[in-house]
């Protein structure tokens, strides 16, 4: 069985700004000293706005060749206190939409990150006064330093079901509390938008306050650093010549549960379906062997 194989997670971050080869953003400290040596199967490729065109590329290199490359875009509202730049929030969140569909998913927060860092002290649903106040509300000595980031790393990395837990609760209260705008209230609340909508990014920015998808981030790294190396085997089986349909159709199921973050994979449907096709002495059951292996060990 192979061993070693990573999940390769590429993430833009548009907001950022590079001093030389190094990215200079609070964003890209915090998974650099909370998760990037913690979460071993897993390799992070970090792109600043500059580096764009390398993002957009490496996308679409893994559509072509279907590999098992996942990407991210980080995105904040980045509101004014005055409100007067919402039309400008709107149109870039669309312009991302846009160019990436379902090939990279947008990890929204409202107001910013910081609202992210809150969750590890509790459910954060204060309405936004203004940036200088929510860095505030992080922590009395916060500092937009990569220092401070790398000496809070293993604090947050220990507490992360925590801020799990406490950003679902935030982001119910704070989506039930706009609801009535938004039929589609309910999907958003456990799902990233694949297709961020005028009219969802309008309600997203406008009508629902503080709130960040950044722990359905979290969940799908941990769940891909668990996962990943299976990824790998089950797109080496769906590659294969003479794959029943059965059992195509059970595996990308089994794929797609992985990518959406899924912590619990094993379905015993699945596993009869797999070890139906043992008995044969080719190439595919020997891929199957390797992959219910995989499954079980887990």
């Amino acid at each position: 069985m192979k061993k070693n194989l990573k999940q390769i997670v590429h993430i833009l971050f548009p907001e950022a700004s590079k001093k030389g080869e190094q990215i200079q953003l609070t964003e890209k400290w915090f998974f650099q000293h909370t998760y990037q040596r913690k979460l071993k199967n897993i390799n992070f490729k970090y792109y600043a706005e500059p580096d764009e065109k390398n993002f957009y590329k490496a996308v679409n290199d893994s559509s072509k060749k279907k590999l098992h490359d996942v990407f991210f875009i980080i995105l904040d509202t980045d509101q004014k206190e005055s409100r007067d730049n919402l039309e400008i929030v709107e149109k870039e969140i669309s312009k991302y939409s846009k160019k990436y569909k379902d090939r990279a998913e947008i990890i929204l927060s409202n107001r910013s990150f910081e609202v992210w860092l809150c969750m590890f002290k509790g459910a954060y649903t204060a309405p936004f006064s203004s940036q200088q106040q929510l860095e505030a509300d992080v922590s009395s000595d916060y500092q937009k330093k990569e220092a401070w980031y790398k000496s809070n790393g293993q604090k947050w990395y220990s507490d992360t079901e925590l801020a799990i837990k406490n950003s679902k609760i935030s982001r119910r209260s704070s989506f039930k509390a706009a609801s009535k705008s938004n039929e589609y209230s309910n999907d958003m609340l456990e799902y990233i938008p694949l297709d961020f909508t005028s009219y969802n990014i309008k309600w997203l920015v406008r009508d629902v306050v503080t709130y960040t998808y950044f722990d359905i981030l979290i969940e799908k790294l941990y769940a891909l650093n668990m996962y990943g190396s299976l990824l790998i085997e089950i797109d080496v089986l769906l590659k294969m010549d003479g794959v029943p349909n059965n059992t195509q159709v059970s595996i990308i199921n089994l794929k797609e549960k992985i990518l959406r973050g899924e912590k619990y994979i094993r379905d015993e449907a699945l596993l009869k379906n797999l070890s139906d096709i043992l008995d044969l002495d080719n190439k595919i059951s020997k891929q199957v062997e390797i992959i219910l292996v995989m499954i079980i060990s887990n």
